[in-house]
């Protein structure tokens, strides 16, 4: 049997006090960014970096921040050079979101009426908030090399163009869970203009 997205982040798991901080997390993010949907113009929604409203669209599409992350794999250069660690190691080793909340930010926003309208905080809080916790540890390099990926290369296909492989808890090569496809449909059509097939600059 398949695991749900919501499962993989532990949504589910309480606290010390039978509480459930994710979906509590989830919840807060929904209602933040509802609120900013007027804010979510469509010339802030096309703002391109270093422009005008860039800082606008950069804050709004970051409210769904976090750094309360749920670990899923090691990247092959991190295992060889320190091991399965558990924990960052300074100008070293990082955890790679493995989708960044800025993108899941801007689509909710870009897609209220299935995210963020009366109606939609199951949803949000159960297929598209769960992605913000899961995260790599990768390398440093690697991981800047990831980050400079964006609006470039499809959030799928980030790892296979860096040729960053990456394996489980029990040694097993592995791969990202796949983002829905209207995600992908989405991301392929806002970055089109970006996307670039040859990606070698950017390889570690």
């Amino acid at each position: 049997m398949s695991i749900t997205i919501s499962e993989l982040a532990k949504m589910n798991e309480p606290d010390r006090h039978g509480l459930f901080p994710k979906k509590n997390m989830a919840k807060c993010a929904w209602y933040a960014l509802r609120g900013c949907l007027p804010l979510w113009t469509p010339e802030v929604a096309g703002a391109v970096p270093r422009g005008p409203l860039n800082e606008i669209k950069y804050f709004l599409q970051r409210l769904p921040y976090t750094t309360k992350l749920v670990n899923m794999h090691w990247s092959q250069a991190v295992i060889e050079n320190y091991g399965y660690v558990n924990k960052k190691i300074k100008d070293h080793v990082t955890q790679d979101h493995f989708i960044g909340s800025y993108a899941i930010g801007e689509y909710a926003l870009d897609n209220p009426d299935i995210y963020l309208v009366d109606g939609t905080l199951d949803t949000f809080t159960e297929e598209l908030y769960p992605y913000t916790f899961l995260a790599n540890y990768v390398t440093q390099d690697e991981n800047i090399g990831l980050r400079d990926l964006k609006g470039k290369c499809l959030t799928d296909d980030k790892y296979e163009f860096l040729n960053i492989k990456i394996y489980d808890e029990y040694g097993n090569e592995s791969e990202n869970p796949k983002m829905p496809m209207d995600f992908t449909m989405w991301e392929t059509s806002k970055y089109s203009g970006t996307i670039v097939s040859d990606l070698s600059e950017f390889t570690c």
